[in-house]
């Protein structure tokens, strides 16, 4: 703990520090950006700052790629290329904080206010990390921001196999990038390497200031992902204000209408059909009180498990878990899944709502000049905010 007065909004630090959380994805990383985005101008009175209203996936590639030496520190480029010279705003960092048009910082502005200002702790969150090679990570976070902190932490959460394959199928159906049953699904996922221990192994050994946490709720302090955050960053000094409103999960019913309407659409543009995906969702969610949850079937998770248990009993040992880890939520699982499970191609579509839904894919298809990134970005920050 690095506290060394009583924690508030006048607490000293003794050091600098910088926190990465890398993901993985699927691991409640909307939760936490969600969290800190809808907190970060309160989180500036305890020394703390998230520098954007969203997540930090747009900088990935930019900090990989980053060279001190050909680093110009007056001059910043857009996204689109227009280059011209930089100026801090002057304006107070609560201020900037709170304006969204101007807090989505690129690395040099994000350089000059860390230089200026010199919070004691800076929260980065952004999935991507994790797809990354750790070394290559490591080394080019040191090569950005290591000038400007005494300590660089990583955070790295890693759900359990099956939960996990889940989510990727409601998300990837969500965002029209498949167009299946979740048995098919799952044959093409295991036919490819599922080996979660390398992601853990890799990360555990490239730093010695990384802490990767199960994705597993009992495991988690208070029973809390983002109590468990904040104290495995050693912020559980922070007050506990009301958390952000994360992704929901889907339920069967709107995961078949989902599928229904990205069927429709026939639209090219991952962007449009992430936008029709999200919107989608937030109106079914508002409908889905006392719906069926969509499950994997009793034989589909067992295939799983089959072919996954090693991997979780290796995890297992790294992470010096027995009781409640990996193997044991295989076989908890395994154990919850219904014999038969439902098919989304067997779900009811109540006619109003198809009818609703139905003008919104026209209004997505029919638009024209629009920015579907900027728009699909705009969407998500008006759910933090």
């Amino acid at each position: 703990m690095n506290i060394v007065q009583q924690a508030g909004p006048d607490c000293i630090l003794m050091t600098r520090k910088l926190i990465v959380h890398v993901g993985q994805t699927k691991t409640g990383t909307t939760a936490i950006q969600s969290y800190l985005s809808a907190h970060r101008v309160d989180l500036l009175q305890y020394g703390v700052f998230y520098p954007t209203n969203i997540n930090h996936n747009y900088l990935v590639k930019k900090i990989l790629n980053f060279s001190p030496a050909s680093a110009t520190e007056e001059t910043i480029v857009s996204p689109k290329g227009k280059s011209g010279k930089f100026e801090l705003p002057e304006m107070a960092l609560a201020e900037l904080s709170s304006n969204d048009k101007l807090f989505r910082p690129h690395i040099l502005r994000l350089r000059n206010i860390l230089r200026k200002s010199e919070p004691e702790v800076v929260i980065l969150s952004a999935e991507l990390f994790a797809v990354r090679q750790p070394d290559r990570v490591v080394d080019a976070i040191e090569r950005c921001f290591g000038e400007f902190f005494d300590e660089i932490h990583y955070i790295l959460y890693v759900r359990p196999h099956i939960g996990f394959m889940k989510a990727k199928f409601s998300e990837h159906l969500k965002n029209g990038w498949i167009s299946c049953e979740a048995e098919d699904f799952i044959k093409k996922e295991l036919q490819l390497p599922i080996q979660k221990i390398d992601l853990v192994k890799s990360w555990l050994s490239v730093s010695a200031k990384c802490t990767v946490r199960p994705f597993i709720r009992s495991l988690w302090h208070n029973e809390n992902l983002i109590d468990d955050f904040r104290k495995v960053a050693g912020l559980d000094f922070l007050p506990d204000w009301q958390e952000a409103v994360a992704n929901e999960s889907l339920s069967l019913r709107a995961l078949a209408t989902i599928k229904v309407f990205q069927d429709l659409s026939k639209i090219e543009n991952i962007w449009i059909r992430r936008s029709i995906g999200w919107e989608i969702q937030k109106i079914l969610n508002e409908q889905a009180s006392g719906q069926k949850a969509f499950a994997f079937s009793r034989s589909e998770a067992e295939l799983i498990a089959q072919h996954v248990r090693k991997d979780a009993e290796a995890v297992d040992e790294a992470l010096s878990l027995s009781g409640a880890g990996f193997v044991s939520d295989l076989e908890n699982t395994v154990a919850r899944s219904p014999e038969i499970a439902e098919k989304l191609a067997d779900q009811e579509m109540d006619p109003d709502v198809m009818a609703a839904l139905m003008r919104i894919v026209e209004d997505f298809v029919t638009a024209k000049g629009f920015d579907w990134n900027e728009y699909f970005d705009a969407k998500y920050i008006s759910q933090i905010n």
